[in-house]
């Protein structure tokens, strides 16, 4: 059985994934912590509510917070978890 509203978020994730990748990269992700993951993810969840409310933006936050989900999975997957050397390292 489909979701057609799983499928549109699921794609319109992808979408934003490519959009990022080509922005940032791998280069950029490489150089990220644990705590920038969790900085990006909340600044963007914090973004999700807006007074008066608004639906697209609250389904707009969600695909970027789903997206930098996904990134950071990447990021923890290719680094074997282990974190970056930082400049104060």
């Amino acid at each position: 059985m489909t979701n057609q509203y799983l499928d549109n978020f699921i794609s319109d994730v992808r979408l934003e994934r490519q959009y990022q990748q080509s922005k940032w990269g791998d280069e950029f992700d490489k150089k990220n912590t644990a705590n920038d993951w969790v900085s990006y993810i909340a600044g963007y969840l914090g973004k999700a509510v807006t007074m008066p409310w608004n639906a697209e933006t609250f389904r707009t936050a969600l695909v970027k917070v789903a997206t930098l989900c996904a990134a950071a999975a990447e990021w923890c997957d290719r680094t074997n978890g282990n974190l970056p050397k930082r400049h104060y390292d």
